[in-house]
């Protein structure tokens, strides 16, 4: 498997399970939900920051595709849910 197809399936798996968590702390139907969404939460900001580094650096010319844009897209999503909602969302938990 090749380095960009890897990152996009390490996107994806772990968009998957941020939203996952997230929705099972919302709803409290797990109680150790909001501790894998704060590990998640973590996972996700490192997941993203290598993926921003490694296409978007200032060494290699990167063609914008429709994965980078979304890339780009969930995370200004991410950063806005682990910044401030999220931050609300354990207060009240």
């Amino acid at each position: 498997m090749k380095t960009e197809e890897t990152l996009e399936y390490t996107f994806y798996i772990s968009k998957i399970l941020f939203w996952i968590f997230y929705i099972l702390t919302i709803l409290g139907v797990w109680t150790n939900a909001p501790n894998y969404l704060n590990f998640t939460n973590e996972i996700m900001k490192i997941i993203i920051a290598i993926i921003l580094i490694y296409f978007f650096n200032p060494w290699k010319k990167t063609k914008c595709t429709k994965f980078h844009r979304e890339v780009v897209f969930s995370s200004a999503i991410f950063i806005l849910f682990s910044i401030s909602l999220n931050k609300l969302l354990l207060l009240k938990i």
